[in-house]
């Protein structure tokens, strides 16, 4: 048998040529780790991507939805300009006027200190009114009918007028309202 490695030029040579196809593992190596990262990566933006591009395509959707959404909320609640308390002092002069036109007394009224809920400014109304049971009723009518909402949290009805089956019966009602405003 003849020797692989006979002279040193033989032995550089081949020592150069398992350099060069361990390099060439190396490099075949560092790819594939390349590849399998890159495949990991696409699999986890993937639907990012694809979530990010259906926002931008339904971009005047969304802005719609937002629109029918704001009007929705002004329903409900006071916008963010202006003071909570001027807020307050408005529905509660609104509910007074109500009250007034449907033959109500109005024997007291207090706006109560704004506290902040949820991203919202909960401004309470305590009002204290006396009159007929049909007026009562139609004015807590117009109440839920009013917009933006007056929320009703507690109504207490007493008796003022004593028991006469004949004649008006007078109620006294204590009525504790809020509205909320939105926070700038």
């Amino acid at each position: 048998m003849r020797r692989i490695a006979n002279r040193p030029e033989q032995l550089w040579l081949l020592l150069a040529g398992v350099a060069l196809l361990g390099l060439l593992l190396a490099g075949g190596l560092y790819v594939h780790a390349k590849h399998r990262w890159a495949v990991s990566t696409l699999e986890t933006v993937g639907p990012r991507y694809a979530r990010l591009a259906g926002l931008r395509d339904g971009g005047e959707q969304i802005e719609a939805l937002t629109q029918a959404l704001r009007e929705n909320l002004s329903q409900y609640v006071h916008g963010a300009e202006g003071d909570p308390a001027q807020v307050g002092n408005g529905v509660l002069q609104r509910v007074r006027e109500r009250a007034s036109a449907a033959g109500l007394r109005v024997v007291s009224s207090q706006v109560l200190v704004p506290r902040e809920e949820e991203g919202f400014s909960r401004v309470g109304l305590n009002l204290q009114i006396e009159g007929e049971w049909q007026p009562l009723v139609g004015l807590l009518n117009t109440l839920a009918a009013q917009r933006p909402m007056v929320y009703v949290e507690q109504a207490q009805f007493i008796n003022r007028g004593g028991h006469t089956p004949d004649g008006p019966q007078t109620l006294g009602v204590t009525l504790n309202l809020f509205v909320l405003k939105e926070l700038p």
